[in-house]
């Protein structure tokens, strides 16, 4: 069973602290969930990046025209 917190704050009930404690952590941990996973697959694509570029790139000649920075890790998420 869902409980209706839009009902409840259309009536005018005030919430809890108790209860207002827990849906505010509720949020936090969900973002908190949200952005560990973001950056953690930013951080993950950037070493495939990397490795493949530099495993790769001997079978390829420098055919780039476009480079983006001096830095390697930089330079693979501006194409």
């Amino acid at each position: 069973m869902k409980f209706n917190y839009k009902m409840m704050f259309e009536r005018g009930t005030k919430i809890k602290p108790e209860i207002e404690a827990v849906i505010h952590q509720g949020i936090f941990s969900d973002l908190r969930y949200i952005f560990l996973l973001f950056f953690g697959t930013r951080i993950i694509l950037t070493l495939i990046g990397v490795l493949s570029r530099i495993l790769l790139e001997p079978y390829h000649g420098k055919e780039y025209v476009w480079v983006y920075s001096d830095k390697l890790w930089l330079d693979i998420w501006g194409v």
